[in-house]
């Protein structure tokens, strides 16, 4: 991470740790505090700034549901980078606490904060994609049929392994890398059957 920071590149972070299905935000960890203090430590100020960027999910279980993305105001740690010289670690701490607070900020919707507004398209927007969708209608719904099986097989396997809410998408990837290259092989040789020979 200090590499690409000092090459002037940027980096995406899960503060929290882990991925999860929490209606709250779980503990920050200090490891992005870390990452930027150990970076300005080093000759030559980076003008590291920390952007957080919160996410709420109209519904997270569900394929293609809508997500509200809010981009908050930059952090700047440029405190923490000259306290962190004498006192490290209170540094690290304090820097961990602002990216905290900056990002429960950008979090609408969560432990009491208002939510986000409502997803909802523009008129001329959602006619224009409605024309889209009824002119594509044919073709949606051929792919349907040479589709349903291997798009819900995953779903089964996901479904009889899960133990918990985060395990499923895990879960549907790796089957549905597997149930659409073979359900399209098979379609394949059956069409090329059907054909016959050249």
């Amino acid at each position: 991470c200090r590499k690409v920071l000092a090459a002037g590149g940027q980096i995406a972070l899960f503060p929290e740790g882990r991925s999860h299905s929490e209606e709250r935000r779980l503990p920050i960890k200090s490891g992005a505090a870390r990452i930027v203090l150990e970076a300005e430590a080093r000759p030559g100020s980076l003008g590291i700034r920390i952007v957080p960027v919160g996410l709420n999910y109209e519904a997270k279980d569900r394929f293609r549901s809508k997500v509200w993305v809010c981009v908050g105001h930059a952090v700047d740690p440029t405190a923490e980078i000259v306290r962190h010289q004498d006192e490290p670690r209170a540094a690290v701490r304090a820097l961990t606490e602002r990216i905290a607070v900056a990002l429960a900020d950008a979090t609408p919707g969560v432990e009491g904060r208002p939510p986000g507004p409502k997803m909802r398209e523009k008129a001329p927007l959602a006619w224009l994609r409605l024309g889209s969708e009824i002119l594509a209608l044919p073709v949606f719904i051929l792919g349907c049929a040479l589709n349903w099986i291997p798009y819900r097989i995953p779903g089964w396997i996901s479904g009889g392994l899960s133990t918990t809410p985060d395990e499923p998408a895990t879960y549907k990837l790796l089957a549905g890398l597997l149930a659409f290259p073979l359900a399209w092989a098979a379609e394949t040789a059956i069409a090329a059957r059907l054909a016959g020979p050249a």
